[in-house]
């Protein structure tokens, strides 16, 4: 496994070594999820930045960085050569109006698995904080696979004495329009399955297909999909269904054999990506289809002496907000998880307010991230 990929373990939560997001920002996610579990009281000892150091396979500086941000907030106190302790588990004095629950499943089977928890985990950090702004506290659960959960609204089950849980993993649920009696509302942010309701997701085949669009309306005809070996499989079909759909309406042939010559190559193999993208002749545009996927498409074109925009154009999915290389703003098409999590949180709510829904799933549509790594061929 990749050293980028080692996964820890702080107080039961696992900890990822990739890029998504930083260790830092999830030190402090699971220790402000304690704090709201009410594993300590207040005035009671921590443990130490050099055991949570050890347990999540660091160095003490993203451990000293966490805890430095949770004493700034009031949640932590530090003694001079005492240590660690709970200075107060809501230093805000908000109204909290309750806790919501986030589950999540852990798969560590493969380097797909653990990049996506590293995903799954940047979106907890935001859940977090958007969370916060309605005065609500958050409580996270890891479950495995095997895990029975068809009692998951019954409280005590996995959750105590949360007012809604949100999933972002899909599992059988019987959808029923409006729950029973004293059990939690729930609601699933993650890709669409008809086995479970209401569930909020982003429409990935119309982000590609939108995107694709706005590459042929600048002439381009030769338009290669450059996929990402670590997209879950359902994302990946969806991705590719856009990007062909819309070349087929445009009456253009999809690169269907470089799409699956590429979907082959490991994510961070740039060696094979740059030896395909060498064998291509006529590419004027290329469409990536995750952010990791465009930074290695550009090392490779750049590494090669091909000019981007100026030879070849490159666009992609989820495009980072800021410079992916010298001087260049990827263009691309991007998704809100604040627009999702406002969905999820008001779809929550309507629940707890014994309201009944007709809601299956909410397909929220992307928007247009305008860089300049697309021009006119």
């Amino acid at each position: 496994m990749n050293k980028e990929n080692r996964i820890g373990n702080l107080l039961g939560h696992p900890i990822t070594h990739t890029s998504q997001i930083s260790l830092s920002d999830q030190i402090y996610d699971v220790i402000c999820t304690e704090i709201f579990a009410k594993r300590w009281q207040a005035g009671e000892k921590l443990p130490s930045m050099a055991i949570i150091a050890k347990q999540c396979g660091c160095s003490r500086m993203p451990a000293q960085e966490a805890i430095e941000r949770l004493g700034s907030e009031g949640y932590i106190k530090q003694v001079p050569r005492s240590g660690l302790f709970l200075a107060d588990p809501l230093p805000k004095a908000k109204g909290v109006l309750g806790t919501i629950g986030i589950l999540v499943r852990v798969q560590q089977k493969d380097e797909q698995d653990i990049e996506f928890l590293g995903h799954e985990q940047l979106l907890i950090h935001r859940l977090l904080s958007e969370i916060e702004n309605y005065n609500y506290k958050t409580h996270v659960v890891y479950v495995d696979e095997g895990d029975d959960l068809k009692d998951i609204q019954k409280d005590g089950h996995i959750f105590q004495g949360v007012k809604g849980i949100i999933s972002l993993f899909t599992f059988p649920h019987n959808g029923r329009i409006k729950s029973k009696e004293g059990e939690i509302p729930i609601v699933f942010w993650c890709i669409p399955d008809h086995r479970c309701s209401p569930c909020v997701a982003s429409d990935y085949e119309l982000a590609v297909y939108q995107l694709t669009n706005r590459v042929i309306n600048r002439k381009h005809t030769e338009i290669f999909p450059v996929p990402c070996s670590l997209l879950r499989s359902y994302v990946a079909d969806r991705y590719w269904s856009g990007y062909s759909r819309a070349m087929k309406d445009a009456g253009l042939k999809p690169q269907e054999q470089f799409y699956s010559k590429c979907k082959e190559i490991k994510t961070r193999d740039t060696a094979k990506l740059k030896k395909l993208i060498s064998q291509v002749d006529k590419c004027s545009a290329y469409i990536c289809f995750s952010k990791q996927r465009s930074e290695e498409l550009m090392f490779c074109l750049t590494d090669s002496g091909v000019k981007v925009p100026k030879q070849v154009s490159v666009t992609g999915v989820n495009p980072p907000f800021s410079e992916i290389s010298s001087g260049l703003i990827l263009t691309g098409i991007g998704f809100s998880p604040e627009k999702e999590i406002e969905t999820c949180i008001k779809l929550l709510q309507d629940q707890m307010r014994g309201e009944i829904s007709d809601v299956g799933t909410i397909m929220l549509t992307p928007f247009y991230v305008a860089g300049n790594t697309l021009v006119r061929k």
